[in-house]
Protein backbone atom coordinates (compact mmCIF):
# COMPACT_ATOMS: atom_id res chain seq x y z
CA UNK A 1 0.00 0.00 0.00
CA UNK A 2 1.19 3.48 -0.89
CA UNK A 3 -0.13 5.35 2.15
CA UNK A 4 0.79 8.77 0.76
CA UNK A 5 -1.13 8.12 -2.46
CA UNK A 6 -4.17 6.80 -0.56
CA UNK A 7 -4.22 9.89 1.65
CA UNK A 8 -3.80 12.15 -1.40
CA UNK A 9 -6.81 10.55 -3.10
CA UNK A 10 -8.85 10.85 0.10
CA UNK A 11 -7.90 14.50 0.58
CA UNK A 12 -8.77 15.25 -3.05
CA UNK A 13 -12.13 13.53 -2.62
CA UNK A 14 -12.84 15.45 0.58
CA UNK A 15 -11.89 18.77 -1.02
CA UNK A 16 -14.16 18.12 -3.99
CA UNK A 17 -17.05 17.18 -1.71
CA UNK A 18 -16.57 20.37 0.29
CA UNK A 19 -16.85 22.40 -2.91
CA UNK A 20 -20.00 20.50 -3.90
CA UNK A 21 -21.40 20.93 -0.40
CA UNK A 22 -20.98 24.68 -0.69
CA UNK A 23 -23.02 24.68 -3.89
CA UNK A 24 -25.70 22.32 -2.54
CA UNK A 25 -26.38 24.65 0.37
CA UNK A 26 -26.70 27.81 -1.72
CA UNK A 27 -30.11 29.11 -2.72
CA UNK A 28 -31.16 27.14 -5.81
CA UNK A 29 -31.08 30.23 -8.02
CA UNK A 30 -27.43 30.82 -7.05
CA UNK A 31 -26.19 27.23 -7.11
CA UNK A 32 -23.97 26.12 -9.98
CA UNK A 33 -25.22 22.63 -10.82
CA UNK A 34 -22.31 21.94 -13.19
CA UNK A 35 -19.82 22.52 -10.36
CA UNK A 36 -21.78 20.34 -7.94
CA UNK A 37 -22.20 17.57 -10.48
CA UNK A 38 -18.57 17.50 -11.58
CA UNK A 39 -17.11 17.79 -8.09
CA UNK A 40 -19.37 15.05 -6.78
CA UNK A 41 -18.53 12.65 -9.61
CA UNK A 42 -14.80 13.33 -9.38
CA UNK A 43 -14.93 12.91 -5.61
CA UNK A 44 -16.38 9.42 -5.97
CA UNK A 45 -13.69 8.56 -8.49
CA UNK A 46 -10.99 9.69 -6.05
CA UNK A 47 -12.60 7.61 -3.29
CA UNK A 48 -12.56 4.50 -5.46
CA UNK A 49 -8.96 5.23 -6.47
CA UNK A 50 -8.01 5.47 -2.81
CA UNK A 51 -9.42 2.01 -2.17
CA UNK A 52 -7.69 0.54 -5.22
CA UNK A 53 -4.42 2.24 -4.33
CA UNK A 54 -4.67 0.81 -0.82
CA UNK A 55 -4.94 -2.64 -2.42
CA UNK A 56 -1.92 -1.93 -4.67
CA UNK A 57 -4.05 -1.98 -7.80
CA UNK A 58 -2.20 -0.28 -10.65
CA UNK A 59 -3.46 1.62 -13.65
CA UNK A 60 -6.21 3.61 -11.94
CA UNK A 61 -5.46 7.18 -12.95
CA UNK A 62 -7.35 7.37 -16.25
CA UNK A 63 -10.39 5.21 -15.64
CA UNK A 64 -14.08 6.07 -15.71
CA UNK A 65 -16.28 5.94 -12.64
CA UNK A 66 -17.87 2.75 -13.91
CA UNK A 67 -14.56 0.98 -14.56
CA UNK A 68 -13.14 2.03 -11.19
CA UNK A 69 -16.19 0.58 -9.46
CA UNK A 70 -15.84 -2.66 -11.44
CA UNK A 71 -12.23 -2.97 -10.29
CA UNK A 72 -13.30 -2.41 -6.67
CA UNK A 73 -15.98 -5.10 -7.05
CA UNK A 74 -13.33 -7.60 -8.18
CA UNK A 75 -11.38 -6.98 -4.97
CA UNK A 76 -14.28 -6.71 -2.53
CA UNK A 77 -17.77 -8.02 -3.26
CA UNK A 78 -19.34 -5.50 -0.87
CA UNK A 79 -18.82 -2.90 -3.60
CA UNK A 80 -21.61 -4.74 -5.47
CA UNK A 81 -23.98 -2.92 -3.10
CA UNK A 82 -22.95 0.48 -4.45
CA UNK A 83 -25.38 1.84 -7.01
CA UNK A 84 -23.96 4.65 -9.14
CA UNK A 85 -26.93 4.92 -11.51
CA UNK A 86 -27.61 8.48 -10.37
CA UNK A 87 -24.25 9.51 -11.87
CA UNK A 88 -25.26 8.35 -15.33
CA UNK A 89 -26.69 11.57 -16.71
CA UNK A 90 -27.89 11.19 -20.23
CA UNK A 91 -27.55 14.18 -22.51
CA UNK A 92 -30.98 13.38 -23.98
CA UNK A 93 -32.78 13.79 -20.64
CA UNK A 94 -34.77 16.99 -20.30
CA UNK A 95 -33.03 17.90 -17.05
CA UNK A 96 -29.50 17.08 -18.23
CA UNK A 97 -27.27 18.70 -20.79
CA UNK A 98 -23.71 18.00 -21.86
CA UNK A 99 -23.22 15.22 -19.31
CA UNK A 100 -24.37 17.07 -16.19
CA UNK A 101 -27.72 17.74 -14.56
CA UNK A 102 -29.48 21.06 -14.44
CA UNK A 103 -31.91 20.34 -11.62
CA UNK A 104 -30.72 20.73 -8.01
CA UNK A 105 -32.91 17.81 -6.92
CA UNK A 106 -30.96 15.46 -9.21
CA UNK A 107 -27.61 16.98 -8.22
CA UNK A 108 -28.54 16.59 -4.53
CA UNK A 109 -29.22 12.90 -5.13
CA UNK A 110 -25.71 12.45 -6.51
CA UNK A 111 -24.21 14.48 -3.67
CA UNK A 112 -25.95 12.32 -1.06
CA UNK A 113 -24.76 9.17 -2.84
CA UNK A 114 -21.19 10.52 -2.80
CA UNK A 115 -21.43 11.07 0.97
CA UNK A 116 -22.66 7.48 1.35
CA UNK A 117 -19.77 6.16 -0.78
CA UNK A 118 -17.29 8.25 1.22
CA UNK A 119 -18.51 6.70 4.46
CA UNK A 120 -18.32 3.21 2.91
CA UNK A 121 -14.76 3.68 1.61
CA UNK A 122 -13.56 5.32 4.82
CA UNK A 123 -14.92 2.31 6.75
CA UNK A 124 -13.18 -0.09 4.35
CA UNK A 125 -9.90 1.77 4.74
CA UNK A 126 -10.38 2.25 8.50
CA UNK A 127 -9.89 5.99 8.09
CA UNK A 128 -11.54 8.77 10.04
CA UNK A 129 -12.21 12.03 8.25
CA UNK A 130 -10.30 13.81 11.03
CA UNK A 131 -7.21 11.86 9.91
CA UNK A 132 -7.15 14.02 6.77
CA UNK A 133 -6.76 17.31 8.60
Amino acid sequence: MNTNQVITYLKNADSLLRIADGEVHRPSEDAVTWCTCQCTRKSVMELLRSFLSDKNYSGISENSLESLLQKCKKIDSEFNNIDIACFSCKTLDNDCVGGYCLEMEKVNECFEKAIEIREFVFTKLKVNIKDLE
